[in-house]
């Protein structure tokens, strides 16, 4: 809430307006994470829901573009150092703590997280479309088949191999199963949602006259 009353106090400065948003979004991270005893990671997903809903129309029309550049190009640096780090853990320490059954317990893990997802979104459904987000059956079909669980995920698990209170092999299992379900997701569910789009009628191809 300061960071959107203080933007609404800056006009078409767009360097500041950007320099304000990272410096929040680090503060909003270190502060739960350092002194207030909660997910940084949670913090700022909470942050940029509230930037979302209320803190857009206080940045300036010259400053949009730029803003969309650079967390553009900070979103895909984080995210490409969250998968490499990730993989780099897995990598090493997969073979002292990850067995053969937990590789089928994983797939099971994946096809499970499909249907929750798809109930999660049926029972939903009702409240949805009082907020106007209105959805048919075959939109819930593909939400729930192209929901991508990615970096906030990783993070978040890497984070529990580093929290000294959690045993090593509770940690390294959480972070094995979200690595599978991201590898599994990105493999299949991206190769394939497209294809899904078309198959359930959703995809409205535009007559170029």
């Amino acid at each position: 809430m300061i960071m959107v009353t203080w933007l609404g106090h800056i006009h078409a400065q767009p360097v500041l307006e950007a320099n304000l948003t990272i410096t929040f979004a680090f503060t909003c991270f270190f502060v739960c994470e350092t002194y207030a005893g909660a997910s940084g990671i949670l913090a700022l997903v909470t942050m940029g829901l509230f930037m979302n809903y209320k803190g857009q129309t206080r940045i300036s029309v010259e400053s949009h573009h730029m803003l969309h550049s650079v967390w553009g190009y900070i979103q895909f640096i984080a995210e490409t150092g969250v998968f490499v780090l990730a993989g780099v853990i897995m990598a090493a320490r997969m073979g002292e703590y990850i067995t053969a059954k937990d590789f089928m317990k994983n797939m099971a893990l994946y096809v499970i997280l499909h249907v929750i997802r798809f109930c999660g979104l049926i029972i939903l459904t009702p409240l949805m479309n009082m907020m106007d987000y209105k959805l048919d059956f075959n939109s819930i079909v593909f939400a729930s088949y192209a929901g991508m669980r990615g970096a906030v995920a990783l993070a978040l698990a890497l984070l529990l191999t580093e929290n000294a209170k959690v045993p090593k092999t509770v940690s390294m299992l959480v972070l094995f199963h979200v690595c599978g379900t991201v590898v599994w997701t990105l493999a299949i569910n991206g190769m394939t949602a497209a294809w899904l789009l078309n198959a359930l009628g959703l995809q409205k191809e535009k007559k170029i006259a």
